[in-house]
């Protein structure tokens, strides 16, 4: 059975993916009675989370209207165990335009403090992460909320001028940030078809016309980049790196003498 706080998390990312969830559907995916999902309701609603439901043995919830619902955005894509009185508070605080400060651990262990004007959150499946003005570093920032360490609300009231796309800014630093080659490739395929193909943790999509698409993605490995592409079954060209370019002409050259 998942711990509690990671299974509040899939049921809230359940919630936000269809419009109502039965109660016995969400016990199943789960791995869950449904007097524990019933439970669990109870709890995102002491949390602030407006779920709303129908009476019944098999009576669906949903999301309603309210602030963590117009601040959290789902990438398609499980959970790390995120706290979830730091999930909410960081939510209420978007939706109040509320500036906080925050003690956050990097990838490599080091703690930092943040001045943060929170944008939206951003749920991937597997992580939660926060987009926000990073006010010391006067730039939009992505930050995982699992690392986290520390948080307190301002009372602070900001304004967020010309706040960028968080579903395509968490997409590109998941996708593209963190690894040694970043690919730009047309691909002859429609944008909506080579999404379906491409889920937004792995790779931007972005039309090029109504039959091509521009796909940007990132790998530390040439041979994993030209392996996935030549699996998705459509002629391709790649714009960048060079790297790549020449490795499949190489890998081309090979199949062709085999």
């Amino acid at each position: 059975m998942l711990e509690t706080s990671a299974r509040l998390l899939q049921l809230l990312s359940l919630l936000q993916s269809r419009a109502e969830v039965n109660g016995t559907e969400a016990a199943e995916k789960l791995g869950v009675t449904t007097r524990t999902i019933r439970r669990d309701v109870d709890r995102l609603r002491e949390l602030g989370y407006p779920v709303d439901s129908d009476p019944g043995v098999n009576g669906g919830y949903r999301l309603g209207v309210g602030a963590v619902r117009h601040t959290t955005v789902r990438l398609a894509g499980t959970s790390d165990d995120v706290d979830p009185q730091t999930l909410i508070a960081v939510a209420q605080a978007a939706a109040a335009t509320e500036r906080i400060r925050v003690v956050y651990r990097d990838a490599g262990g080091r703690e930092t403090e943040r001045r943060l004007d929170p944008h939206k959150l951003v749920s991937t499946g597997r992580r939660w992460y926060l987009v926000a003005f990073d006010v010391d570093r006067a730039d939009w920032r992505t930050l995982r909320v699992d690392r986290i360490v520390e948080l307190h609300r301002t009372g602070h009231r900001v304004r967020l001028d010309h706040p960028p796309d968080a579903a395509e800014l968490v997409s590109r630093a998941v996708s593209v940030a963190p690894y040694r080659y970043t690919a730009k490739v047309v691909i002859d395929m429609p944008a909506d078809e080579l999404r379906r193909r491409v889920p937004a943790t792995v790779g931007v999509v972005e039309p090029k016309s109504s039959r091509r698409s521009v796909l940007t993605t990132g790998s530390d490995d040439l041979d994993a980049l030209a392996g996935h592409l030549v699996a998705l079954g459509r002629p391709f060209k790649v714009l960048r790196p060079k790297a790549l370019r020449d490795r499949v002409h190489e890998l081309a050259d090979v199949l062709r003498r085999a």
